[in-house]
């Protein structure tokens, strides 16, 4: 893991904090971009991405991988960036109550952060992070790389299109989920070489 990694976490960590603090303050922020994006059909497609079902199932995908591989730390590794990412989303959402943008039929569930945003970041860096550690080449690696953040983008800017999060919802999910992220990869490169 670079240096930049843990410095970019520290900013998206620091990015959560800041917004669990004053989104309240960024109503304005939030409705700008609602008027910006909601109702955009092409965002409205990566919103699958973060789907239960799909990250569950993929999840599952990944664990079965990794075990095949005799990988335990890779089937923990995704057990705690999914499962933990998860829980960490349900207890912050249960700290903040913060309620949902009002539309009909809206989710009931409460908003900050959005799990969506949180969920999709995770499943898409950490498969990311499993097909570029065998990678050589630096060009293919920003490929995949550059695929699973634009898939990411999208999924947590779908939110904010179908108008069930505010943006600083999305935002929060992100910085939050980012941070997640890079502990479990420093998790999982300190313990090379040891059984769990």
């Amino acid at each position: 893991m670079k240096k930049w990694h843990v410095y970019l976490a520290m900013v998206g960590f620091l990015l959560f904090v800041t917004l669990l603090f004053t989104y309240e303050n960024l109503q304005k922020f939030d409705e700008q971009m609602a008027s910006l994006l909601y109702g955009n059909a092409i965002l409205e497609a990566f919103h699958y991405f973060g789907d239960t079902k799909i990250v569950v199932i993929a999840a599952a995908l990944l664990i079965i991988w990794r075990a095949f591989r005799q990988d335990i730390r890779g089937m923990v590794f995704v057990l705690l960036g999914i499962g933990g990412g998860y829980l960490l989303n349900q207890v912050m959402k249960r700290v903040v109550e913060r309620p949902r943008p009002e539309l009909p039929d809206q989710l009931t569930s409460y908003s900050f952060p959005s799990g969506h945003t949180m969920l999709s970041l995770l499943l898409l860096l950490i498969i990311a992070y499993f097909i570029t550690q065998k990678m050589r080449n630096t060009g293919q690696q920003r490929i995949v790389w550059g695929i699973a953040l634009i898939c990411a983008v999208g999924t947590g800017l779908s939110r904010v299109a179908t108008g069930n999060h505010f943006a600083t919802d999305v935002f929060a999910g992100w910085g939050l989920a980012y941070a997640w992220f890079i502990w479990i990869v420093w998790w999982y490169e300190s313990k090379k070489g040891k059984f769990i």
